[in-house]
C-alpha cells in the first residue's frame, strides 16, 4: 500500500468557492505541475468534498511523489507474493493469453465495462508502477482501433486501470504514459461504436472520480480539443460530447476555468442541425450549471444568469417567426428547452422562468412536432422546481404578462406551469394567495373554452388544499356571474355583446363547478347551496349545460359511497333538484 502522510490545515468555515483552491484549478497553466521537480514535490488533494466548505481540523493527504514507495524494484526487495505476479506478468505469453481470456464475450450483446477488471489492472500498475506497459501496448493499440464490442471493451478496462493506477508514478513514468495514452485516446476517440460508448463513458467517470484534476490535465486537453467538428457524424460528435461530460461530472466544482472554457466553445453549437448533438449539448449545460445553487456565492462557476442573458440577446420575437433563420431560431430553443427538462438541479429564479416566458409563444409552432412535448417538459420541470421567496413577486409577474398574451396555447401552458409550481412551492406562495386568485379568475372568463376550463380546475385544486381560503367572497361572485342575464334572439339573431356575457356567465357556473370539485369525498355546510344554484343552470345554452352536467356527474361518482350520511346536510328541496339533476328523465315519460 502507498503509504499516507499528515498535512495539518487549520479549520475555516469559509463562504462557498471563496477559497485558495479555486485559484489552482486546472487550466491555469501557472498552476499545474509541469516539471520533474515540481511534480514530485506537488500536494494534491484529490477528495472532491474537501474543502467545498470547509476544511476538516486535521487534513490527511497522500505522501509528496518523492517520499512514495520505491515502484523499480528487484525481486530481491520483493515478497514471494509480489515475486510470483512478477514473473508471470512479465511473461509475454501469460499476457497474451490474458488479453485473448479478457476479451471473450460472456453475453453478447448484454456485457458491460467491469470495474473488478479495471481495478486488477489498477493494482497491479500502483503496486508494480509501469513494468508491465511494455507488454500491453502492442494489445491496447491493437484492440483500441477494434471495432469489435468485446475487443475495446477489454482496452477500456486497461486503460482505466491504468490512469487509476498511475497516480503515485514518478513524472517520467507519467510522461511515457501520457505520452502512450494521448494518441491512443485520440483513436478510440475516432472509433468509438454505438455499442462500447457507455464502457468509454465509464472509463473517463472513473478515471476523474476522486482525482485531482491537475494530475488529469493532459487528458481534459484531450477531450476539449475541438469535440465537434463536423466530419464525422453526428454519432462521434455526440459521443465526443458524453466523454467530456463523464470526466467533468466527477470533478463537480473543482475546475471552474475549464468550465467556462467548454461552456464559450458549445454556446457556438446550440442551433447544431443534429439531434443527438443538440440533445448532449444541453446536457453539458446542464452540468456546467449544476454548481449554481442560490444559497451559495458563485463566484467562479458558470452562473445561469449570465447564460439566460446571452439566449435573449439572441433570440428575435417568438410569437411571429418570419425570419430567413426560422430553423435555426427553432434549433436553439429546442437545446435550451432540453436543457431545462434535464437540469435535476433546478431552482426557480425569475431569470429562468422569464426565459420560459420567451419560449412559450412557441406552443403555437404546428410544423414541429418536438416543440410541443419540449414545451411540456420544460414547464413540469421548472414547475417541480424550488422556488425561493424572493423570486416570488417577479415571477408571479410573469404569470400574469402571459396571461395577458393574445395566445390561448400560451395562457394553457402558463396554467399547466401554475398549477405544478403552486403545489410544489405551497408554502412559499402562501402569501400570494389574493394575486394569484386574481389572475386565475381572470383567465377563467378568457374567450378561450380550454382556458376557462383549465383556470376552472386550477382554482378547485387549490380550494382543496386550503390555498385558497376567502370561499364566501368566491360564492358570492361565482353566483353573481352565472345569473347574468342573456338577451333573447330576434328573428334567430344572436343579439351583439351575447358572447361577452355567455363568457361571463360561464365562468360563473364553472366556479361553481370548481367549488363542488373542491370537496370530492366532503359535504361542507355551504355545498348544498352551490348544488342548488347550479341546478338552476342544467337547461343553459352550450357550453354551461355540459359543465352542469360533468360536475353534477363528478358529484354523485365521488359522494355515492357515504351519501346516506351526506344527503343529511340537503334540505327537502334541494335533494328535489338534486335528483332532477342527477336522474336522466325517462323516455316514457
Amino acid at each position: 500500500m502507498v503509504c499516507c502522510c499528515v498535512a495539518f490545515v487549520p479549520s475555516m468555515r469559509l463562504t462557498v468557492y471563496l477559497y485558495w483552491y479555486n485559484r489552482l484549478c486546472i487550466k491555469e497553466d501557472s498552476k499545474i505541475p509541469r516539471t520533474a521537480e515540481q511534480w514530485e514535490n506537488f500536494v494534491f488533494i484529490d477528495k472532491t468534498h474537501w474543502g467545498y466548505y470547509c476544511w476538516p481540523k486535521t487534513l490527511y493527504t497522500y505522501a509528496l511523489v518523492s517520499q512514495q514507495p520505491n515502484l523499480q524494484r528487484n525481486s530481491d526487495e520483493m515478497s514471494e507474493g509480489e515475486r510470483v505476479i512478477m514473473e508471470a506478468f512479465s511473461s509475454q505469453e501469460f499476457i497474451d493469453k490474458m488479453v485473448e481470456y479478457l476479451c471473450f464475450e460472456e453475453n453478447k450483446g448484454k456485457d458491460r465495462y467491469k470495474s473488478d477488471k479495471a481495478m486488477l489492472f489498477k493494482e497491479l500498475f500502483r503496486n508494480f508502477g509501469n513494468s508491465f506497459l511494455p507488454l500491453l501496448k502492442p494489445h491496447l493499440e491493437r484492440l483500441a482501433a477494434d471495432q469489435q464490442e468485446s475487443n475495446q471493451r477489454c482496452a477500456v478496462e486497461i486503460i482505466a486501470g491504468l490512469v487509476a493506477g498511475s497516480k503515485h508514478w514518478s513524472y517520467e513514468m507519467q510522461q511515457d504514459m501520457q505520452t502512450f495514452l494521448t494518441p491512443l485516446i485520440r483513436k478510440v476517440m475516432e472509433s468509438v461504436t454505438p455499442e462500447t460508448i457507455d464502457d468509454w463513458v465509464a472509463c473517463f467517470s472513473d478515471i476523474s472520480a476522486d482525482r485531482d484534476p491537475r494530475r488529469l490535465y493532459w487528458l481534459f486537453d484531450i477531450l476539449t480539443d475541438t469535440p465537434l467538428r463536423g466530419t464525422d457524424g453526428a454519432f462521434l460528435d455526440s459521443s465526443r460530447l458524453q466523454l467530456l461530460q463523464a470526466a467533468l461530472a466527477q470533478q463537480e466544482w473543482r475546475v471552474p476555468l475549464l468550465s467556462h472554457r467548454v461552456l464559450e466553445y458549445i454556446k457556438g453549437y446550440l442551433a447544431h442541425p443534429f439531434k443527438s448533438v443538440r440533445t448532449q449539448v444541453a446536457q453539458i449545460l446542464a452540468q456546467l450549471f449544476c454548481q449554481d445553487v442560490p444559497v451559495a456565492q458563485n463566484q467562479y462557476n458558470p452562473r445561469r444568469k449570465d447564460f439566460l442573458a446571452y439566449i435573449l440577446s439572441l433570440l428575435p420575437p417568438l410569437d411571429q417567426l418570419t425570419s430567413p433563420h426560422h430553423e435555426e431560431v427553432l434549433r436553439m430553443c429546442k437545446t435550451i428547452l432540453i436543457w431545462l427538462t434535464c437540469s435535476s438541479q433546478l431552482h426557480g429564479s425569475s431569470e429562468l422562468f422569464g426565459m420560459l416566458a420567451t419560449l412559450l409563444p412557441l406552443s403555437t409552432v404546428e410544423d414541429d412536432e418536438e416543440i410541443g412535448p419540449l414545451l411540456k417538459a420544460a414547464c413540469t420541470c421548472l414547475g417541480h422546481s424550488e422556488v425561493l421567496p424572493n423570486y416570488v413577486p417577479d415571477i408571479l409577474e410573469a404569470m400574469k404578462k402571459l396571461g395577458e398574451s393574445s395566445l390561448w396555447k400560451v395562457k394553457v401552458s402558463t396554467l399547466q406551469l401554475l398549477q405544478i409550481m403552486v403545489f410544489e412551492n405551497l408554502f412559499v406562495f402562501h402569501s400570494q394567495e389574493a394575486d394569484i386568485t386574481s389572475l386565475l379568475l381572470l383567465l377563467m372568463q378568457d374567450s378561450q373554452l380550454e382556458v376557462r376550463e383549465l383556470a376552472a380546475s386550477t382554482l378547485s385544486g387549490l380550494v382543496h388544499c386550503g390555498f385558497v381560503r376567502n370561499l364566501p367572497i368566491l360564492k358570492a361572485s361565482f353566483i353573481k356571474h352565472s345569473r347574468m342575464l342573456l338577451p333573447k334572439k330576434l328573428d334567430g339573431v344572436q343579439q351583439i355583446g351575447m358572447e361577452a356575457l355567455l363568457v361571463k356567465r360561464h365562468s360563473g357556473v364553472l366556479g361553481l363547478a370548481a367549488l363542488i370539485g373542491a370537496c370530492p369525498y366532503t359535504v361542507p355546510d355551504w355545498l348544498p347551496d352551490v348544488i342548488a344554484e347550479m341546478a338552476l343552470h342544467q337547461h343553459d345554452p352550450a357550453p354551461l349545460q355540459a359543465t352542469v352536467k360533468k360536475a353534477m356527474s363528478d358529484f354523485r361518482r365521488t359522494h355515492h359511497d357515504s351519501w346516506s350520511e351526506h344527503k343529511q346536510k340537503f334540505t327537502d328541496d334541494q335533494l328535489s333538484m338534486l335528483a332532477d339533476l342527477l336522474v336522466s328523465p325517462s323516455y316514457y315519460a
